[in-house]
């Protein structure tokens, strides 16, 4: 009786130190590649601005996609970068790709049309830097996205063998944040598998952009 108890409680307690493991290590090893402020960013000729839907379910504005427009814009206007690739997919079908949505918002903001590349096929992070490396041809980027996403994307594209830094754009607060760290934890240890294991080609290979 005790074997039924005492198996179960360790097989969970090695499945929370190998996603804390992933969740911990991923962190440390992305910190010394991120910036807060543009103060301590270098000039990079490109930004790739990693997807969200702009509208929550409810109809109001997604605060990840107005928080990372707004980083986006302010890069632009300090001339930290030249131009965007906007990754992201068509979550639902009545509504517009995210890349359509950021490049809109981008040109509304002053940016102009030639400055931002729609890529229409970063289905998740995996597929936008791969895209963004294989696909666009720029292997040296700053990658725009909440802190918890660019660590993630950071460790991904070096281990892609991209030059690739990240700007976190500012987080958001409130239970929403915590939904998200249970989905980053979880992302996370999939990361780990695909760099590792895995190794997944993106959606879609080839160059279509808008």
């Amino acid at each position: 009786m005790q074997l039924q108890i005492i198996i179960p409680g360790i097989l969970v307690l090695l499945l929370l130190v190998v996603i804390l493991g992933c969740y911990f290590g991923i962190k440390w090893y992305a910190a010394p590649f991120l910036h807060e402020g543009t103060d301590t960013l270098p000039y990079h000729e490109t930004a790739l601005v990693l997807g969200t839907a702009k509208l929550t379910h409810q109809g109001g504005i997604n605060l990840y996609f107005r928080y990372r427009m707004e980083a986006a814009e302010l890069l632009y206007k300090q001339h930290k970068i030249s131009g965007f690739i906007v990754s992201g997919a068509s979550r639902h079908p009545v509504s517009l790709n995210e890349g359509e949505e950021m490049k809109i918002t981008l040109m509304a903001a002053g940016v102009p049309p030639d400055a931002v590349i729609a890529d229409n096929y970063g289905y998740r992070t995996w597929d936008s830097l791969w895209r963004c490396r294989g696909v666009f041809g720029c292997r040296k980027v700053v990658v725009i996205s909440q802190r918890f996403h660019t660590e993630r994307a950071v460790f991904i594209g070096r281990k892609q063998g991209m030059e690739i830094t990240g700007f976190n754009a500012a987080d958001v607060k409130g239970p929403v944040a915590f939904r998200m760290f249970i989905r980053e934890c979880l992302a996370r240890v999939k990361c780990i598998l695909d760099l590792y294991v895995l190794h997944p080609k993106p959606v879609y290979l080839r160059k279509e952009e808008g």
